[in-house]
């Protein structure tokens, strides 16, 4: 088997040779503004190539994506890693590369407390694991330390002995309107438990978040919309009312399984709470929602997925019946 990450394995560890370099790099060319956390994704896989070629697309490649992670992050689950840094060739198999979670405005420390178990959990035994979380909401830090700190719990529950393990970097940027970004990180370069982080801090130019500007009013005199509402974006009131309207009229009655596992969590016939399209409710688990909010898009998508399936499942059982 090649090596594929030779200058690394020789140099340094990928955090300290790719990522973290790349981190710098990103913040001195963001302002905040993304659309959300596919587009921070592509940002940071953007910066990475600036700093070394990745290889995508070659056996060499020096990251993967969606990388299955051999322990799961307290849900019985199973997980994926965002970001896989594998050393060698081998760590495909062994999983003894560097993993990397990303995070982007995600202040519920739910979703952190998964994303730090599944980095730090004992089982996964990961010699070099990132959490960056990047937010541009006041607050984001504390949710983040909440987030940490119920990890810690969920793992020390598991063993009494738990320490959070040498090797895991904690990264937290906030984007500031006007003042670039503040960076804080958490080296963990010893086991230790969680009062026992030491947090850097500082302050990162280049682009800086512009101060947001008021909503225009329309030409018709209307008021502007709401803060966070655009038409990007859909509530989950609209979403009931778009999912009603399109069922309908696909001829989909609204009382299936199918109407329902958008909202609701219908049981199938092992208990279970997933669908053909994950887990439900849809809303939330495969939708992602961020302040009541999730994209419209993404939404309308998976609205046709679901008329698509049940004008499917209808066109059987017309044929079945003869």
């Amino acid at each position: 088997m090649v090596e594929i990450n030779e200058k690394v394995a020789e140099g340094g560890s990928p955090y300290q040779q790719l990522i973290l370099p790349a981190i710098h790099r990103l913040l001195s060319e963001a302002d905040g503004s993304y659309r959300c956390e596919r587009d921070l994704h592509h940002h940071l896989t953007a910066c990475l190539q600036a700093v070394r070629s990745l290889g995508l697309g070659t056996r060499r490649a020096l990251v993967k994506y969606e990388h299955p992670a051999p322990a799961d992050y307290g849900t019985g689950r199973l997980g994926n890693l965002d970001y896989f840094f594998p050393h060698r060739s081998s760590d495909l198999e062994t999983g003894k590369g560097t993993a990397l979670e990303l995070n982007f405005n995600y202040a519920d420390w739910v979703k952190v407390s998964r994303d730090v178990i599944k980095l730090a959990d004992p089982r996964a035994a990961y010699p070099e694991v990132v959490y960056l979380a990047y937010g541009t909401k006041s607050g984001f830090f504390n949710a983040v330390q909440r987030g940490i700190e119920h990890a810690v719990t969920h793992l020390s529950q598991e063993d009494p002995r738990f320490l959070l393990p040498l090797g895991l970097h904690l990264i937290v940027a906030e984007a500031r309107r006007g003042e670039g970004h503040l960076l804080r990180i958490g080296d963990i370069n010893s086991p230790c438990r969680l009062d026992q982080i030491c947090w850097s801090e500082n302050a990162v130019a280049g682009s800086v978040v512009q101060p947001e500007q008021p909503a225009p009013i329309s030409s018709r005199g209307s008021s502007p919309e709401p803060e966070g509402k655009s038409s990007h974006y859909i509530d989950r009131q609209e979403a009931e009312d778009v999912l009603k309207r399109e069922l309908l009229k696909a001829g989909i009655g609204l009382h299936t399984r199918t109407a329902r596992c958008m909202f609701e969590r219908p049981e199938d016939r092992d208990g279970q709470h997933r669908c053909k399209f994950g887990l439900m409710p849809l809303w939330g688990n495969e939708i992602r929602v961020h302040e009541g909010l999730a994209l419209r898009s993404e939404f309308m998508k998976m609205v046709q997925r679901l008329c698509d399936s049940g004008q499917s499942h209808q066109r059987a059982a017309r044929a079945a019946w003869g």
